[in-house]
């Protein structure tokens, strides 16, 4: 959302988030409220106002041309594993939705990525997305018995994939994914 006017909006690369205006569905890859990526931001001030906001990566240069003054950098988020932690994703509306994983939860869970629809990340996806609000994946959970406990495990689930989850899945949150 934002409360520039049109002209600004153009000169910063911003369109409409829906297809066909207000009352079209959301456009692919759209994110809303992500943690990482983030684009750069930019500010202008005049005698009237002051405005900053965000600012397309292929616009920086025509921005600051047009009298725009940099805010913020562009702000990305490495791909990367730990010992307690594995870095996965799935794909949802043509975007990589990354997440850590703990590593005891991955170990008990790598036999199931294939029916889940997770993958593991590496150092070369560039194009992760981290804690957007939309689109947001459903999350399922099993309960697995082993030596001497009971495990209640959760994760993201690729949406395709839910209404062909093995037996013992079950659906904990259906997300927030649907173009409208």
């Amino acid at each position: 959302m934002t409360n520039i006017d049109a002209n600004e909006s153009s000169q910063l690369g911003q369109f409409s988030a829906r297809s066909g205006g207000t009352s079209g569905s959301y456009i692919d890859k759209l994110i809303i409220g992500g943690d990482a990526p983030r684009p750069a931001k930019v500010r202008k001030k005049t005698l009237e106002y002051s405005v900053t906001s965000y600012v397309g990566y292929d616009k920086i240069n025509q921005a600051l041309a047009q009298g725009w003054k940099k805010a913020g950098g562009i702000e990305y988020r490495a791909a990367r594993q730990t010992k307690q932690s594995k870095l996965v994703f799935i794909t949802i509306r043509g975007i990589k939705y990354a997440w850590r994983m703990r590593a005891d939860q991955y170990a008990k869970l790598q036999p199931y990525a294939s029916n889940i629809g997770f993958k593991d990340a590496s150092p070369n996806d560039l194009d992760l997305v981290y804690g957007p609000s939309f689109p947001k994946p459903p999350t399922i959970g099993i309960v697995i018995s082993g030596e001497g406990s009971t495990d209640n495990l959760s994760t993201f689930c690729d949406p395709t994939k839910v209404n062909s989850l093995k037996e013992g899945w079950f659906l904990k949150d259906p997300g927030n994914y649907a173009s409208n």
